[in-house]
């Protein structure tokens, strides 16, 4: 095995363990939350704390990972995970439930983009190979999030154990499988530390001017703006797929639906992320991600509006997989574009650029459906989505489709 074959495997059994005890989560984080007393409107509170503190670490997270190493962030991320999973398990109160999703969310910024900027870091002598390793990493974190749900619906499904509620024990596990992935990034993520550009050391201001600078490359700006209309897509599906999914199947039975959707969708989301993107360094990786973004958005823009149960899995499905197929291959024209010593932050931005489009595609979108329709609404959407990707994919894809990963060297 070359020393590239085990650092990918690292990341795709990294990006596993970080994604699945959110898995785990979905099918029983609301119901948890209203047997412990919280009523819809706090729910959406709690949701809430969760995004905005999420966001907000989002940049300082992947600036302290540029300064002081990927490995040192990462496991304060997994330590603040497990913390907060243990406190949804067992605590109990309005408070104590804000706490966990403020410690989850800021879990979730540092953990955001470190495995896979340590990844890079590793693989720089070896930059065609970075595709294929965030190809993994989107094969972890769907199987993570698919086989996650799997056991998150039907856990509960054996009564309460060890005192624990039966909604609380996939919660309970996911808290302990977070620690497993702490443990995981203690050991795995081994190698000499990234590259720093001359003059970049904690202490002055280099990371934050060479930061800056990248990010007003007309490039990079292109993977914002493409990030902010995946993000706008995400966040519309989060908030109208499941109020379809009750309004079409009824509460009882929209949860089992939804949850074996996400398996579903995950799973082909692996499978997309791992061939597809084999399939774009064969036959061109700007017609393969052109094609895979229309079918992204053509897919919610026409199945989404359909009052069908089929059509709604058919989009749910469609989008993710058609976005787990062009990751790779965007990520890799991304991180061609940066060095080491800002590429943590660079990965932060995209994070919170796409954190910014869920909460415009949340909240516009469903305005727009309840004053112009849902077919206006979706292809509203789609369009922008589209129209965010293009300057990406046309104007600066065909430059980057030979990576040459920067190391600051």
């Amino acid at each position: 095995m070359t020393h590239v074959d085990m650092i990918r495997r690292r990341l795709r059994t990294l990006t596993f363990l970080e994604w699945l005890p959110g898995g785990l989560m979905f099918p029983v984080v609301a119901p948890l939350l209203l047997e412990r007393g919280v009523d819809p409107v706090q729910i959406g509170m709690i949701f809430a704390v969760h995004a905005i503190v999420s966001a907000g670490f989002e940049l300082p997270a992947g600036l302290l990972a540029d300064l002081y190493g990927r490995k040192p962030v990462a496991l304060c991320g997994a330590i603040t995970k497990t913390v907060g999973l243990g406190v949804l398990a067992l605590g109990a109160g309005l408070g104590a439930m804000v706490a966990a999703g403020a410690l989850i969310g800021a879990s979730r910024a540092a953990l955001s983009g470190t495995a896979e900027s340590w990844f890079v870091d590793q693989a720089s002598p070896a930059p065609e190979e970075v595709p294929r390793g965030l190809a993994g990493a989107e094969a972890g974190l769907g199987t993570g999030i698919a086989s996650g749900a799997l056991a998150g619906g039907l856990l509960p499904l054996a009564g309460p154990q060890a005192g624990i509620s039966a909604t609380a024990v996939p919660i309970a596990l996911a808290c302990a499988l977070a620690a497993v992935h702490g443990i995981a990034i203690a050991v795995l993520m081994t190698g000499p530390p990234h590259r720093r550009t001359a003059g970049a050391s904690p202490g002055n201001r280099a990371v934050f001017q060479h930061f800056g600078d990248t990010i007003r490359r007309p490039a990079v700006r292109a993977v914002l703006y493409a990030g902010c209309g995946a993000g706008m897509v995400a966040g519309a599906l989060e908030t109208l797929w499941p109020v379809s999914a009750i309004r079409l199947l009824g509460a009882q039975t929209a949860p089992t639906f939804y949850s074996v959707v996400i398996v579903c969708g995950m799973t082909l989301s692996a499978f997309a992320a791992t061939y597809l993107t084999k399939i774009a360094q064969s036959f061109g990786p700007v017609r393969i991600v052109l094609i895979l973004m229309i079918v992204a958005a053509v897919g919610c823009a026409t199945l989404m509006p359909l009052a069908s149960p089929v059509a709604l899995a058919a989009a749910f499905v469609t989008f993710h997989a058609a976005l787990a197929g062009s990751t790779p291959t965007t990520g890799g024209w991304l991180h061609s574009m940066v060095t080491d010593d800002h590429r943590a932050s660079t990965v932060s931005a995209v994070a919170l650029s796409g954190a910014i489009g869920a909460g415009i595609g949340a909240t516009a979108v469903p305005a727009i459906a309840g004053t112009h329709g849902e077919w206006f609404a979706w292809v509203t959407v789609a369009g922008a989505f589209l129209l965010a990707s293009l300057p990406l994919i046309l104007r600066y894809g065909p430059r980057l489709v030979t990576p040459e990963i920067h190391s600051g060297a």
